[in-house]
């Protein structure tokens, strides 16, 4: 078939199987040793990346570049993923029985969640630590040397201070582009190269250069890396349940191909009672 008749569709597995299969490579650094007695040096790979990042629409540009802001974000999640959990625990056993009506306003419908819905558990209670202390609308004047007792007793716990929301509220800026105040503002991640989309016979010309290259390495890969794990890493062999069974499959390594993906996180649950909170929409 003439290089020019490649379909989108043919493009976008092969960047794929692009992905797969140099992904592998990093995970495994023994199957590339054994690549490498065959000839697959340093240059292969910075070609086999070069091409697949091109394709992208990422063209100049390094791994790294590509991904850091992902790996930000995701370092970001972690660390509120981390954060919340003992914390509010934490909080709870400070306010629950000393300080009741502030326990009731930080914790009503919230518990800690995990992975990227910590992300809105962990915003909603900041928000509502800032309703504590600011009391925006004026609408706990009665109580509010009580709120400000309560978050005192929260700081002398060590769950919040000045340093540990500045550092939070960044975490949730960074994943959201939103700010405390609900204003959109540019990512703070180390910079992403700007995804240019190529034009279509570059495109498709770096597309045939990186099914070319691909079935060169794949190929050999399937004559002298014998371990299935490092078939399976590299996209080459997938593995499936048939009637109970495992099966060890060939594939052409475009199928199952992690992608980051950004979940849009749940939206701040309002604080409870009288309180008005300045609301910060989803992202």
């Amino acid at each position: 078939m003439p290089d020019v008749l490649m379909s989108e569709k043919d493009i976008d597995r092969t960047a794929k199987q692009g992905l797969k299969f140099l992904g592998g490579l990093n995970k495994q650094p023994v199957a590339r040793a054994i690549l490498a007695e065959r000839g697959y040096k340093d240059a292969e790979h910075g070609k086999g990346w070069s091409l697949t990042l091109a394709l992208l629409g990422y063209p100049g540009a390094s791994l790294d570049q590509a991904l850091s802001g992902q790996k930000a974000k995701n370092a970001a999640v972690a660390r509120l993923d981390q954060w919340d959990e003992p914390n509010f625990e934490l909080a709870a056993l400070a306010l629950k029985h000393n300080f009741p009506a502030q326990y009731e306003l930080l914790f009503k419908d919230l518990v800690a969640a995990k992975g990227i819905e910590a992300v809105g558990s962990v915003r909603t209670f900041l928000t509502r630590v800032r309703v504590l202390r600011e009391d925006p609308e004026g609408a706990r004047a009665e109580t509010h040397d009580t709120d400000l007792a309560a978050l005192a007793k929260l700081e002398e716990r060590k769950v919040i201070s000045p340093e540990i929301e500045t550092e939070l509220w960044g975490c949730i800026t960074l994943v959201t582009g939103i700010d405390p105040n609900g204003v959109v503002v540019e990512s703070a991640a180390a910079p992403v190269p700007v995804v240019a989309t190529p034009a279509a016979s570059t495109r498709a010309a770096t597309a045939v250069q990186l099914r070319n290259w691909l079935e060169e390495w794949c190929g050999t890969a399937k004559k002298v890396i014998t371990r299935r794990d490092y078939l399976i890493s590299l996209g080459l062999v997938q593995r499936r349940k048939k009637k109970g069974a495992v099966e060890d499959l060939e594939t052409d390594g475009s199928e199952d191909v992690d992608e980051l993906v950004t979940e849009e996180p749940p939206p701040v649950l309002p604080a409870p009672a009288s309180a008005t909170t300045t609301e910060i929409p989803p992202s």
